[in-house]
């Protein structure tokens, strides 16, 4: 069994995809009926491309991409925060020549600590009112305002709550696979990667608009609350070592982390072969 408190090594810098010979049947199978795969499988039938969806993975910058491609025109929907409005419209399940053959199949992954921190420091730590739904899930959970919820509680929660009762941001990546094979497997923790289309390949730039640099200063397994103080202090989010600290301490064998951190390896071993 993989050791579930070892978040591991990054994927080796440079690349932008790992190997798509890769077989992702075995992450399939930690899956049930209910899981995410379903609802984030997007088709752009102009282009060709079926789409496995998986917030927090570079989502709004490829899924923008894709639809513009696909003839998306009207301004309102092609703003960062409103994309992924368009979803519902794009769902596989809606058209049958999504499940061809020779429709291109793409997904997204990275290092499963970086994105449980994405999702904190955006959805959790953040104050915008659009957070509010991803911030009340904690909340009824952990019977506690977000600001008084912990680090170390969110990681608990997300790492063994049915994933598909999980907030979508922090279910785990193998729970939005559909096929076991993909075309192309995209490294999202590259701030720039190629997104090949049937007429052109375009190169996009991922940059988060919450990332800041992180401070070596260490405030503990700290609240929301107090994480939310220190940025307005500092201007940075806590350090990284002391979260994957907490995550370590926290993350149990054969929960959501776990499992993903199998599929997160057997990817860096597709890319390093």
């Amino acid at each position: 069994m993989t050791n579930p408190t070892d978040p591991g090594d990054a994927a080796p810098r440079g690349l932008t995809q790992f190997d798509n010979g890769i077989d992702l049947a075995p992450f399939i199978a930690f899956q049930d009926e209910n899981a995410w795969a379903p609802r984030k499988a997007l088709f752009f039938p102009k282009i060709g491309i079926f789409y496995s969806l998986v917030p927090k993975n570079a989502c709004t910058s490829i899924l923008t991409a894709l639809a513009v491609a696909n003839g998306l025109t009207t301004p309102w929907f092609q703003t960062r925060n409103r994309i992924h409005n368009v979803q519902g419209k794009y769902n596989a399940l809606n058209d049958l020549d999504a499940f061809h053959d020779d429709t291109f199949k793409i997904i997204a992954f990275r290092n499963p600590l970086a994105r449980l921190l994405s999702a904190f420091n955006n959805k959790l730590v953040g104050t915008d009112s659009e957070h509010i739904i991803h911030q009340r899930f904690f909340e009824q959970r952990l019977n506690k305002k977000i600001a008084e919820c912990r680090f170390s509680e969110i990681v608990a929660l997300a790492d063994q709550v049915p994933h598909w009762i999980m907030d979508q941001h922090f279910a785990p990546q193998w729970s939005f696979l559909f096929y076991d094979r993909y075309d192309l497997l995209i490294d999202a923790d590259q701030p720039i990667f190629s997104l090949p289309l049937p007429d052109r390949t375009l190169t996009l730039s991922h940059q988060n608009r919450k990332a800041r640099a992180d401070t070596d200063e260490h405030i503990g397994d700290a609240t929301v609350g107090q994480i939310r103080a220190f940025l307005a202090r500092t201007g940075t989010y806590p350090g990284k070592v002391e979260a994957e600290r907490i995550f370590r301490n926290t993350v149990r064998p054969n929960g959501n982390f776990d499992r993903d951190y199998q599929l997160y390896r057997a990817l860096q071993g597709s890319a390093a072969a």
